[in-house]
């Protein structure tokens, strides 16, 4: 079994927590702009 060291972490981890994040981000904007579309006429 292979132990890895702490701090060492997959680079891959990172890319998708990139890709994640924009994604969550780019939801939570259009939620937002349409929501304000509504609320304001």
């Amino acid at each position: 079994m292979e132990r890895r060291t702490p701090g060492v972490t997959n680079p891959l981890a990172y890319v998708l927590w990139v890709l994640v994040g924009a994604g969550l981000i780019y939801g939570i904007s259009q939620t937002a702009v349409k929501a304000f579309a509504l609320f304001t006429g």
